[in-house]
């Protein structure tokens, strides 16, 4: 077997092919509540999405969202590209820091609403 083949003499991001940065990211991180927050990156709007209540929304807390909302979110808030969300039959708004500029004045209010 080749060095190639084996991974021998690279370093992690070259056994990947995947920076330790995204590595980090993708991994999953336990919450204080011994839950599991799915959520990562996405600079302003990621944080404001961990931080933001809701509960008092149709998606209910983050910690009860399908697979598939949070897998959709994480892919929203990690690209560098203006995307939107808007789930579930009240069609319940959430995006990304690209999309902020084409909200304007209605950033943030428009987080979370129908």
């Amino acid at each position: 077997m080749t060095q190639a083949e084996t991974g021998a003499g690279l370093g992690p991001e070259q056994k990947t092919g995947l920076s330790t940065e995204l590595e980090e990211a993708l991994e999953v991180k336990e919450t204080h509540s011994g839950g599991v927050n799915k959520l990562f990156g996405g600079g302003e709007m990621g944080a404001l999405i961990r931080r933001f209540d809701w509960s008092s929304t149709a998606l209910g807390p983050i910690e009860t969202w399908a697979t598939s909302l949070q897998t959709a979110v994480n892919i929203c808030l990690n690209s560098r590209f203006p995307m939107v969300i808007w789930w579930g039959q009240e069609l319940v708004l959430l995006y990304n820091d690209a999309w902020q500029p084409i909200l304007g004045t209605k950033h943030p209010q428009a987080l979370g609403q129908p």
